[in-house]
């Protein structure tokens, strides 16, 4: 997993966001943190710097911390499918957006729109690996490396 400088954020890589809604959870993540195909995971707002999505389950976020519905950064419930896709939904405003995902607390993956360090990101010479919505059924490699003949590339 790269880091995107000495001291700052571990990044899984780029999810770029069709534009129906569909993403594809990076698998290095969906390891690291337990998620797997039929599983109900939890959409929780990011922050007001980053923007963007978190992603948790009651393994990583019990009711003993008060539940995801009654948390104020709920947003949505849905279940993994296929390769860990999800859909996230419109009134999130990410359709159509590049992510980058980045390890959280370990309560959840960090999917973040915007702020410092999506602009580093963008900006670094480092190359990030790069997962497309319409790569669900494709291959890891083939995710990575966006040769999918079934890749969106509209977004």
């Amino acid at each position: 997993m790269p880091r995107l400088a000495k001291g700052g954020k571990w990044v899984f890589g780029w999810v770029l966001v069709s534009g129906d809604g569909w993403l594809r959870i990076p698998p290095d993540a969906g390891s690291e943190y337990g998620l797997c195909p039929g599983e109900t995971v939890y959409l929780l707002r990011g922050s007001e710097t980053s923007g963007g999505v978190a992603i948790s389950s009651e393994r990583l976020w019990p009711a003993a911390f008060g539940g995801h519905a009654e948390s104020p950064r709920f947003l949505w419930q849905t279940e993994l499918v296929g390769q860990l896709g999800l859909k996230l939904p419109r009134s999130t405003e990410l359709w159509g957006r590049a992510l980058l995902a980045v390890r959280g607390s370990g309560r959840a993956l960090g999917l973040i729109a915007r702020g410092p360090i999506h602009a580093y990101a963008q900006s670094c010479d480092q190359e990030l690996p790069v997962y497309k919505a319409r790569d669900l059924r494709a291959s890891d490699s083939e995710a990575r490396t966006g040769t999918s003949e079934i890749a969106d590339e509209s977004v």
